[in-house]
Order: C-alpha cells, then structure tokens, then sequence
C-alpha cells in the first residue's frame, strides 16, 4: 500500500508543484575590501537607540565609531549626516552601505560622487541575467 502511494505522488502534478525545496538557496559570498589605512573602509548604518535615529560610521581598520543624530529616517537627512562627517573627519576612499532607501537615492549618490567616494554595498541583490 505504501508503494503504491508512494507512486501516486509522484506522478500527482498538484503535489509536484506544491512541494517545496528544503535547502536553504545558497547566496553567493562577496569579497569586501581589506583596509590598510585610516578611512579606506567606513562602514555606514543607521541605529535606533531609545527613539532616536543615529548615523554610524565605523572605520574598519581603528573600529572607531562616528554617531550623528538624524531627525529623521530619509535622503535628505542621512546626506547632511555623512556631510557633517566628511567635513570633520574626511573623505573615505569606499563607504559600506546596506541597500536601504535612505543610503540608495539620489541625494546620497550625488553627493558621494562629489567627493568621489567608491561604494561598496553590504548586500547585492541577486539578478536572472
């Protein structure tokens, strides 16, 4: 009897296409670059601590960490964050970004390009090409 049902599902197209993979899908590995001086890599994030939103940059060669109080989670505040930062501490040759919205727009882009700033992004999203 188990065979026999057994044979059934198999040739069931219902139960084919309801079935599922039971593998995690392996995402492919990236490699970040290693830094060898004083603001070669800053990561960027945004932190919620206690209401508040905050901008932290870590240079990833001292682990030394920059906090910016945002008013609020757009663009436009996140720039005049990492404005305030190159200002103070200097241009980063690459910035570590996750693809959040508030990093990946326009105002962002604008002005990384200005200060000619190379991104590297946390998390690709995987293309069918």
């Amino acid at each position: 009897m188990t065979k026999i049902v057994a044979e059934e599902l198999a040739r069931c197209e219902v139960c084919a296409r309801a079935k599922y993979v039971r593998t995690p899908q392996e995402t492919p590995q990236m490699v970040t670059p290693t830094p060898e001086k004083l603001l070669d890599v800053v990561e960027a994030d945004l932190v919620f601590l206690d209401g508040a939103i905050r901008l932290t940059l870590i240079d990833r060669l001292t682990r030394f960490a920059y906090n910016y109080p945002l008013q609020a989670k757009t663009g436009k505040r996140v720039r005049e964050g990492l404005l305030l930062f190159l200002a103070t501490v200097g241009t980063p040759r690459t910035l570590v970004l996750d693809r959040g919205r508030e990093f990946d727009n326009f105002l962002v882009w604008s002005l990384l390009e200005e200060f000619r700033v190379k991104v590297h992004w946390s998390f690709e999203v995987a293309r069918d090409d």
